[in-house]
């Protein structure tokens, strides 16, 4: 199995209704706080072996882009050459909001036990919860 970079892409959300006001959110909102904690909680959970709980707190778009078995399978596989994570650093985010729903993109640099790659989410939420939308890896230990 060959594996660069995998991705999981929910279904976009796209609203169309009437005139749209998109604003930028500064770091450190509760929009950012919660897209930031939504992140770690993936990690600590992948580390904990906890993968169908990821999947269960996921987007519906992100579980409706592929079965719960697959998106197990696929974690067990990066954790298997990959091991834990060990560190990580956020290298970019965007988030802004329109419509009374935020929308983020976070990426981060990871050290793994056995690696390094970089992760890429995007979610979709609240101040009060962000939900992960989409969830990309890129490492060459996935090769």
């Amino acid at each position: 199995m060959m594996l660069l970079a995998y991705s999981i892409v929910g279904c976009e959300k796209v609203e169309r209704a009437g005139k749209k006001v998109r604003q930028m959110i500064r770091e450190g909102s509760a929009a950012s706080t919660k897209a930031t904690e939504a992140v770690e909680h993936f990690h600590q959970e992948y580390n904990a072996g906890n993968y169908a709980g990821i999947y269960a707190e996921a987007d519906e778009c992100f579980q409706k882009a592929q079965p719960e078995e697959a998106f197990v399978a696929l974690l067990s596989t990066v954790k298997e050459k990959l091991g834990d994570v060990t560190s990580t650093t956020r290298t970019g985010w965007q988030i802004n909001t329109a419509g009374g729903r935020t929308t983020a993109r976070l990426t981060y640099r990871v050290k793994y036990q056995h690696g390094k790659g970089t992760e890429t989410f995007r979610l979709e939420g609240t101040a009060e919860k962000m939900a992960i939308l989409s969830w990309n890896i890129d490492s060459d230990r996935l090769k």
